[in-house]
């Protein structure tokens, strides 16, 4: 992650895979980002992937309206706890 990036949270995707969420900027665009580290070298170092999405910032709020009809739908499902 660059300097420029604010790292927020890791989400555990399984052992040897995590899900950053860190907000970044890229050509004067504000973004959120959410991207795969990954373990390569089996030494617990994790590192960046092509694999993720970033998003305006803008669209932050529609993202969250999304995961959490997800996560109703997941509960109905009785996918969670919860």
């Amino acid at each position: 992650m660059d300097d420029a990036s604010q790292f927020i949270a890791t989400v555990e995707k399984n052992r040897s895979e995590d899900v950053r969420i860190a907000l970044t900027e890229y050509m004067g665009a504000d973004l959120v980002d959410l991207r795969i580290w990954a373990a390569y070298d089996g030494a617990g170092e994790r590192k960046a992937t092509r694999k993720g999405v970033s998003l305006r910032v803008g669209q932050l709020p529609a993202l969250l309206r999304a995961l959490e009809a997800a996560q109703k739908a997941a509960e109905r499902r009785g996918l969670l706890n919860g």
